[in-house]
């Protein structure tokens, strides 16, 4: 039976991606090629030739895809995640404008997927529909031929476990503090002024009424503490030639930080960060570096010997370690930011507790640490602290970022089943598992996951490449079972016109298919581009100037 439809057709196979991160932007790409495309396919993309009993798998197939992003502009994580002094990594949203240019991909940015109970926005009182607009998992489900989770799994950090972590002023998690200073609408300060106040207050201004220098201690040894490390430590002369938040980086012109602590549970054989990244923060000018006794014990060495970016950052923490600055001689400091700051790493240490300014029990004044002792089998290894009050030292801290993990929302739980940590439950290759009791009144409901809703917050912006592979082949598989089917697209905008404007206007009639386009709070393609071309009209200096607010978009649509 032949599966070839025409490009003109009304029906096709039409999916829903929610998200429009890396794992988003790859697995529509994937759609729009792995079954836009005549070839035959093999077990996970193989060219083994199929059986006497396969489907014609030759066949050509119209897709079409819409994306559906929670926040006003696409790209996830690598707009608001990567640091904003690293523009190259940027580089690849080049291709996902490609990809959102393209006549069969449609984007509705400013729509949350998930529980459909209106909460609302900040925004201007005269602003027309203050609400969220919301479309439930089980409403897309219903008219799509399938739906793609790929919204991430990094909305929250992992908490330490300290005592009264979450009531002291001066503690956030290192998600919370890159949302601040790259611009997420969320941690802007026309959204969580509270937050913003309160960053700026830590960071030690300098004024006529306060002169004290701030101390940061960042909890984590991967590349996001680097990056919060760097972006403290780094000039903010170089910062204004980047992306970064406009509201962050006056708060960093006006900042006192005179010290960067990074402090790992583990041993420096068992760090995440990278060579690279590590050699980028300990050659900025005008710090101090103080390394702790890289103790190494034999076990180390042989998980080193195993990994060679391991090996390499050891190496260069070693070099680093026989240079008491980083500051050449005959260097001159430069610039209004040329006081010096120190950058301490510290490995084998665990936070035990937080301790209180003696004139504010609720502003954070130091932290106590203790050393480590690592137990368990080579390459498994886990951090005992030491029962040794002796291995106590306390630091002073205004600031404490943990950097220790993410946690994910979890997407509708009533529909979609994952556990606690935001993680989606599937079959291994991106089927993902749906309480079926509460859509069996839906039929063929078809549910995917790829990017870190699927294999929790790990790897790079290129490892979605592979996971979307993964998950757009199981796709297609089902495709050719005839699990998949092909889908009306005015069935499709009749459920948006109704979903996305139901807090808009109850009393107004959803027989206009396309209503949807009207609605001004959402951002489609042609509206995103004219954003895009409005923020890097403002930058000078620096590539773009981010807008951080829906009510920054008046008069840009005009």
């Amino acid at each position: 039976m032949e599966r070839r439809l025409r490009s003109s057709s009304s029906s096709a196979l039409r999916f829903a991606c929610v998200g429009s991160g890396p794992a988003g932007m790859y697995i529509t790409e994937k759609l729009l090629s792995l079954l836009g495309k005549e070839q035959k396919l093999g077990r996970s993309g193989s060219d083994d030739a199929t059986n006497d009993n396969d489907r014609d798998r030759s066949k050509r197939v119209h897709v079409e895809v819409d994306i559906f992003e929670k926040e006003f502009s696409p790209y996830g994580l690598v707009r608001f995640g990567v640091a904003p002094d690293h523009a190259s990594t940027k580089n690849v949203t080049n291709k996902f404008d490609t990809i959102l240019k393209d006549s069969r991909v449609r984007f509705f940015g400013n729509v949350k997927v998930g529980e459909t109970t209106a909460t609302k926005r900040t925004m201007k009182e005269d602003e027309v529909g203050a609400d969220v607009l919301t479309v439930s998992v089980r409403e897309l489900l219903g008219v799509y031929s399938g739906v793609v989770l790929a919204h991430g799994a990094a909305d929250n950090d992992r908490k330490i476990g300290l005592e009264r972590e979450d009531e002291l002023k001066g503690v956030y998690g290192a998600r919370q503090f890159v949302n601040w200073f790259n611009g997420l609408p969320s941690a802007a300060p026309s959204n969580d002024k509270e937050l913003h106040e309160s960053i700026c207050e830590r960071l030690g201004y300098v004024s006529s009424t306060n002169t004290k220098a701030s101390d940061v201690v960042v909890i984590g040894v991967g590349n996001v503490a680097l990056d919060c490390a760097r972006i403290l430590l780094r000039s903010t002369e170089e910062l204004a030639e980047t992306d970064i938040a406009t509201h962050a980086l006056v708060a960093l012109k006006s900042a006192n930080v005179s010290s960067v602590t990074i402090i790992g549970r583990r041993s420096v054989a068992q760090a995440k960060f990278s060579p690279k990244e590590l050699r980028e923060v300990l050659a900025l000018p005008n710090i101090d570096v103080e390394i702790d006794d890289l103790e190494v014990s034999d076990e180390d060495v042989e998980e080193m010997n195993a990994s060679r970016p391991r090996r390499r950052a050891f190496e260069v923490l070693e070099k680093a370690k026989t240079t008491k600055t980083t500051k050449e001689e005959g260097e001159e400091e430069d610039g209004k930011n040329s006081k010096r700051k120190v950058l301490r790493i510290l490995f084998l240490k665990s936070p035990t507790s937080l301790i209180a300014n003696e004139n504010n029990n609720k502003s954070l004044a130091f932290v106590k640490v203790r050393k480590n002792i690592l137990k368990g089998e080579t390459g498994n290894r886990k951090a005992v602290l030491s029962t040794n009050e002796d291995d106590e030292m306390t630091l002073p801290c205004d600031i404490l970022i943990r950097s220790v993990g993410y946690v994910g929302d979890r997407i509708e739980p009533s529909v979609v089943q994952s556990d606690m940590n935001g993680t989606i439950a599937h079959d291994g290759q991106g089927r993902a598992q749906i309480n079926e009791t509460t859509i069996n009144d839906i039929n063929n409901a078809n549910l995917y996951v790829c990017g870190w809703a699927k294999r929790g917050a790990n790897g790079v912006i290129a490892t979605n490449v592979q996971c979307a592979e993964e998950t757009a082949f199981a796709i297609r598989e089902d495709f050719y079972t005839g699990k998949i089917t092909t889908k009306s697209k005015s069935a499709i905008d009749n459920t948006l016109s109704i979903a996305l404007n139901k807090n808009k206007n109850k009393s107004e009639s959803s027989s206009d298919l396309n209503k949807w386009k009207k609605n001004p709070l959402i951002i489609t393609s042609e509206r995103w581009f004219k954003i895009d071309e409005f923020e890097r009209s403002r930058g000078r200096l620096s590539p773009r100037k981010k807008l951080v607010s829906i009510n920054d978009l008046d008069g840009i649509f005009t």
